[in-house]
């Protein structure tokens, strides 16, 4: 029966997963047990700097404190979000600091590092998009003086937060442009809460395991099957720092929450609908190499306020396609300008 061998590919390709995770987990945990040579996580403080802009550092709740990059200007200010997904890091959008200059100069430009990655901290908290929104939300009030607003150009889950924190605080956002955001058709890949809490039950087996899975090669890999098509390779930069990243103190806590999906924003769409302000969404039209395959967004067809641009590319189109995407949304940045937002 056509129904029952769906059932049982199913089944098979759960037992294949739960087995090949497994078998990861016992190996991480004998390395583990074993001990291993040059083990030190250095602090977050001995992270380069992705960007190579002033790094300042924000107070937030619970004595926590989360960094961002800087730059003075005049205009309107320009906020840049990277994704969230193991080895995320402000690497991703550094294409995107060009759109600092305008003919009239350059513009303030801020680039947060979310909490839990960059050189942010690394708490053993929950990471789940209630943490992030805050996060957003804070700093926008804290970074924008007076009743200024900000044209926020966000990246994946980033770009999701973006969306939600400019339905909350309009009044905060000139304009919104989504590269690639995610989730919007599918719920991304995960495993399941039994078997993330099996894989974290044992002292240090978080640990262990997210070294295993966040080498480099593991890391190209990631990079090359969601972000980058067929034709273009990972750049070495963008590689060298998530690998260096991935291995500061505290990398790992937020994987727990990433394997359980409880990172991705759930109606992501319903929080774009929300919107009034100027909004572009840029994606990439390989779908073999996206996070995401969907295709079209009929929902946003025939809304004024909306832009859809496509480009050639997978998942990270600001980094494979830069000269195409920053034209898109210097264009994008001018009707703007000229609607008089």
């Amino acid at each position: 029966m056509p129904g029952n061998r769906g059932k049982n590919e199913n089944l098979a390709l759960a037992m294949r997963t739960a087995a090949g995770l497994s078998a990861a987990a016992v190996t991480a945990y004998g390395v583990y047990l074993m001990g291993r040579r040059g083990g030190h996580r250095p602090p977050a403080t001995e992270l380069p700097n992705a960007l190579g802009l002033p790094l300042r550092y924000q107070a937030w709740r619970d004595g926590l404190c989360y960094a961002y990059h800087a730059t003075k200007g005049s205009g309107p200010p320009l906020v840049l979000l990277h994704s969230v997904h193991p080895a995320a890091t402000s690497m991703e959008v550094k294409p995107l600091l060009r759109l600092r200059e305008t003919k009239e100069g350059s513009r303030p430009c801020l680039v947060p590092e979310w909490l839990g990655f960059g050189h942010s901290d690394r708490p053993d908290v929950r990471y789940d998009p209630q943490l992030f929104e805050d996060q957003l939300e804070h700093f926008l009030l804290q970074r924008l003086p007076g009743e200024e607003r900000a044209d926020i150009v966000g990246h994946g889950v980033g770009a999701a937060f973006a969306a939600f924190v400019s339905a909350r605080r309009p009044e905060r956002v000139r304009s919104l442009v989504l590269i690639e955001p995610t989730p919007l058709r599918e719920e991304p890949a995960r495993i399941g809460s039994a078997w993330s809490r099996l894989l974290f039950t044992l002292p240090g087996i978080q640990r262990a395991f997210f070294d295993r899975v966040t080498r480099r090669g593991s890391i190209e890999a990631f990079y090359r099957r969601f972000f980058f098509g067929e034709r273009a390779s990972v750049p070495p930069e963008l590689l060298d720092h998530a690998v260096r990243s991935v291995r500061i103190e505290g990398a790992s806590r937020p994987l727990d929450d990433i394997l359980r999906g409880r990172v991705f924003p759930a109606d992501v769409m319903e929080a774009i609908l929300r919107l009034r302000i100027p909004l572009l969404i840029v994606r990439g039209t390989d779908d073999g190499h996206r996070p995401e395959p969907y295709r079209d967004l009929p929902e946003l067809v025939d809304r004024v306020n909306v832009r859809i641009a496509t480009v050639d590319s997978g998942g990270m189109p600001q980094w494979e396609r830069t000269e195409e995407v920053l034209g898109m949304i210097r264009e994008f940045f001018d009707s703007v300008v000229e609607e008089g937002r």
